[in-house]
């Protein structure tokens, strides 16, 4: 009996979700902030897994979050910094819309 070579491999990318990131979202969210006007100064939209955007934004251990920030400034202003922080926050059930 002749002795047969495994053949060659290369590792997969896991199959596990926290892998995937969100090219196919299900929706996007997006939250605004206003001034004592009324006028939208800021826009902050995030890609999600969640089914609709009225719910609340949904994402797996591992998820690229992709998104953008909008500011909407009456006049010029100098800008140092834009940070945007995401935190992990457990909602059970979501089964219902945010909105």
């Amino acid at each position: 009996m002749e002795s047969e070579e495994l053949p060659g491999y290369a590792p997969r990318a896991s199959s596990s979700r926290a892998s995937h990131t969100l090219r196919n979202a299900g929706s996007e969210y997006t939250i605004s902030r206003e001034d004592n006007k009324g006028r939208k100064w800021l826009l902050l939209s995030v890609k999600s897994r969640a089914p609709t955007s009225d719910f609340l934004p949904l994402f797996y251990s591992g998820d690229l979050i992709t998104g953008s920030v909008t500011l909407n400034l009456l006049k010029p202003e100098t800008i140092k910094s834009i940070a945007v922080k995401a935190s992990r926050r457990s909602f059970l059930p979501l089964l219902f819309p945010h909105k």
